[in-house]
């Protein structure tokens, strides 16, 4: 045996050998399991140390809006036609008529309706018109801030004439027919009966009433009365000869009378309970009113502000990561309790567009303007130019309201509650090398 031969068996035996008697035959053949590689986490059996990573964006998207979406509220507070206006069109022959107060007859399928005389063809005749607007959406004892009727010119008319305008005294009018005296014989509010004047009319020209709105009160104060039911209303000639010929449904293109009514807001019920819905984060309390009390925005159950749409208005994304972050950008940090916190103060602009009621003390169509630390709000989309107003984006926080968000006194977030037990990992961005992980 050579020295070489005796060198490997001497090898083998002290080196080979035992590994194998240790680790079995097997270990040599088998694939390892897929256990050595994957395990429940541990946190889902036993207590663990958390593990939070941050990640920041050190882009300029930091100081985008953080909510982009539409307001997913109905924008006007309270529900139904509640804050809107409800315009409302003639639908069918039948939704206007014109009665001759000679022969009481009714005629539903002229293409003009004559208010005061008719003198074509055939006799001259004094006449009433009736209007019927059908679904009209007023919920029932809803406030009518205006209301007015719309009529188009079907011809040049300058002769002298003095009419009123009267409403049905009905839960839900109902259509004209050809019977006799189906204008005329009809119960209406003779007392609040609106008197009219019109100037001449040029064919095709637009012409409103006057202001109808105690009638139009007085028909959705009734009981019976409920959103999608109908209104009628009538045109009487009071004295002189004169004529309004305005055109009808009959006249086709969509030309027949309108009824125009404008709805106040309902009033926001002082503590009542927020709208059901998805909340949005940010400095202000998503289930709270607010009010601006000189430089800050403060919780008050009769606020006209709230929260979760202020919250939606104006939080940029480094706002909602200073708030879970930090507890957001305080004014001060020194332990004593009440304190303010403040939006990003930044040139960066964005404006939103909202035309509705009840969540703001701006009801109907308004812009507001992000900007420097404040919301900027205009009647146009210029906010930032002769604003109407601005606010400052500072909300007042108190412990004694708001345990939750404070911490030993201080406003915290994530850092404060759990610095000291957590295990960190922080990942930023740059342009240059791509981003990097550090412990």
């Amino acid at each position: 045996m050579s020295e070489k031969q005796r060198s490997l068996i001497i090898f083998f035996l002290i080196v080979v050998f035992p590994l194998s008697a240790c680790l079995g035959l097997q270990a040599w053949a088998v694939e390892p399991s897929m256990a050595t590689y994957s395990s429940v986490p541990v946190f889902m059996t036993s207590s663990a140390p958390p593990l939070i990573m941050i990640i920041l964006d050190n882009s300029l998207s930091m100081n985008d809006p953080a909510y982009s979406d539409a307001w997913p509220y109905d924008a006007n507070r309270g529900g139904g036609a509640a804050g809107a206006d409800v315009t409302v069109q003639v639908a069918e022959s039948r939704d206007d008529a014109e009665e001759y107060l000679d022969t009481h007859a009714v005629n539903t399928t002229n293409d003009g309706l004559y208010m005061g005389e008719h003198a074509v063809p055939g006799p001259d005749h004094y006449t009433s018109c009736g209007m019927h607007f059908p679904n009209v959406q007023v919920e029932q004892g809803a406030t009518i801030t205006r209301a007015y009727i719309t009529f188009k010119a079907n011809g040049n008319n300058n002769a002298g004439i003095n009419l009123d305008i009267v409403g049905e005294a009905s839960d839900n009018a109902i259509r004209y027919t050809a019977l006799n005296n189906n204008v005329t014989g009809r119960t209406y509010y003779t007392g609040l009966a609106v008197p009219w004047s019109p100037g001449g009319w040029s064919n095709n020209s637009d012409y409103d009433t006057p202001n109808i709105t105690a009638i139009v009160q007085e028909i959705v104060n009734r009981p019976g009365w409920g959103a999608g039911h109908g209104m009628a209303f009538a045109v009487r000639r009071t004295s002189l000869d004169g004529v309004r010929k305005a055109y009808s449904y009959d006249a086709g293109g969509g030309r027949g009378p309108i009824l125009n009514i404008e709805v106040a807001p309902p009033p926001v019920v002082p503590g009542a309970a927020p709208p059901a819905g998805p909340k949005f984060y940010g400095y202000f309390d998503p289930d709270s009113q607010y009010s601006y009390d000189s430089n800050d925005f403060v919780r008050d159950t009769a606020g006209a502000w709230n929260g979760n749409w202020l919250n939606w208005l104006c939080m940029r994304r480094v706002d909602v990561a200073r708030k879970v972050m930090t507890g957001g950008k305080a004014v001060a940090r020194t332990g004593g309790g009440n304190t303010s916190l403040k939006g990003e103060e930044t040139s960066s602009s964005f404006t939103k567009n909202f035309n509705g009621s009840g969540w703001s003390p701006y009801n109907g169509n308004y812009w507001f303007g992000m900007k420097d630390g404040y919301i900027y709000v205009d009647d146009d989309s210029s906010p930032f130019s002769s604003e109407l107003a601005k606010f400052n984006i500072r909300v007042a926080k108190d412990p004694v309201e708001e345990p939750e968000v404070f911490y030993d006194g201080k406003i915290a977030g994530v850092l404060q509650r759990v610095g000291e037990k957590a295990r960190w990992g922080n990942i930023w961005f740059t342009g240059n090398v791509g981003g990097i992980v550090a412990n």
